[in-house]
């Protein structure tokens, strides 16, 4: 009876990875090249990142995903950029790699645009390795049953208006068998700035929705202070809490979130925690100067 529940809910974990082989992220407006191509390049140098995300931590087999990226621009109108990341949920894992593309496009002295395509492979699997066996010979544990390789593409736009900004990313466009599916991040944002621009307060908000119909929005108020310290805190419409803080000094950045979360599983976790290590590496200044980009994003 064990083993028929493990397949039944390995069966259910296995589609639901085809449907979307990313992961939620709490840190998204720190690091929105995750989730959205589009920021591709959108620094003035090379930003190489590690993000760690343990969810409902304390639970056994709770999901882990661990990320690295880097991006840079290439011109003044475009940036390349790539993602790896490993994703564990009980028995199942997921490995992805894909590349990333951008184009900037400058509307007026007020307004632009950013798009980006993304594209790659993933591959779901079973770790047979830590499943105890009753019956050897059920086809649905051979090693290649749950081993599969899929495409994996996404696209993204960003419009800018001053100091409003719009963003909608899909971080999968294609499921296992090749059709679209429509599952988009969006998030908005306005920036109000106070003290000689030295203090900066913004709204933050994100709508998620999955092929699956599933719906979920995030309220967030983030305060900076010279682009050195930050703090965000937030609410989530499943009736999670959310709080994030991260510093920069000089070319490093670390980041730190965690979720709280609601009553139904406040019982079986503490909470869902990410951090994330960032380093940009200097580019020559004739190539720095070159980006609009930049200019644009700052």
């Amino acid at each position: 009876m064990k083993k028929i529940l493990l397949l039944s809910v390995g069966s259910i974990m296995v589609v639901y990875l085809n449907a979307q082989s990313f992961v939620r992220d709490n840190l998204y407006s720190y690091n929105p090249f995750m989730f959205n191509p589009a920021y591709t390049g959108s620094t003035e140098n090379l930003s190489s990142f590690l993000d760690v995300r343990s969810q409902w931590f304390g639970y056994e087999g709770a999901p882990k995903a661990y990320t690295f990226g880097s991006h840079a621009p290439i011109s003044n109108k475009m940036g390349l950029g790539g993602i790896i990341s490993t994703f564990k949920s009980g028995l199942f894992e997921n490995y992805s790699a894909n590349i990333h593309y951008s184009y900037f496009a400058k509307i007026d002295d007020n307004q632009s645009m950013r798009m980006g395509l993304s594209a790659g492979f993933s591959n779901f699997r079973l770790n047979n390795s830590k499943l105890y066996v009753l019956t050897p010979d059920d086809p649905t544990l051979v090693p290649d049953y749950y081993n599969k390789n899929v495409f994996i593409g996404g696209a993204g736009v960003q419009y800018k208006f001053k100091t409003v900004q719009v963003d909608i990313g899909l971080p999968q466009l294609f499921d296992a068998e090749m059709r679209f599916i429509a599952a988009p991040f969006t998030m908005a944002s306005y920036t109000h700035y106070f003290h000689n621009n030295d203090l900066a307060v913004s709204p933050v908000v994100l709508y998620n929705y999955t092929a699956n119909e599933f719906h979920q929005a995030d309220f967030n108020v983030k305060v900076d202070w010279k682009k050195m310290a930050w703090i965000q805190l937030g609410y989530r419409t499943n009736k999670s809490a959310l709080w994030s803080i991260g510093v920069n000094f000089r070319d490093v950045g670390i980041a730190y979130a965690f979720e709280i979360p609601n009553s139904k599983f406040s019982v079986a976790t503490s909470g869902s925690h990410q951090i994330c290590l960032f380093y940009h590496f200097r580019l020559k200044e004739s190539d720095a100067s070159k980006s609009d980009t930049v200019k644009e994003m700052k």
